[in-house]
């Protein structure tokens, strides 16, 4: 019997591999290191999309407080003007 361990360190995964061939449990161990692998890669890229998302979300909420200062600022000289 065959064993091998195989780990996904960004998943937080392992498994043992067994097999009576040596051959065999390579190919189990590389198939399911190609599965992590693709899992991996999806999350890593919704985690570069919700930090993407995140960062605009933080610009959009700055142009919108720098407009309402602009507006505030407006309406001030408007009530200035009219005195």
């Amino acid at each position: 019997m065959y064993e091998i361990t195989i780990r996904n360190d960004y998943l937080g995964e392992s498994r043992v591999v067994r097999s009576s061939s040596l051959e065999e449990a390579q190919m189990k161990a590389t198939a399911q290191l190609a599965k992590w692998a693709e899992k991996e890669a999806s999350l890593r890229e919704l985690e570069a999309i919700e930090s993407e998302c995140a960062s605009k979300n933080a610009e959009a909420r700055s142009a919108i407080e720098g407009y309402r200062t602009l507006l505030r600022q407006g309406q001030a000289f408007e009530a200035d003007r009219r005195e």
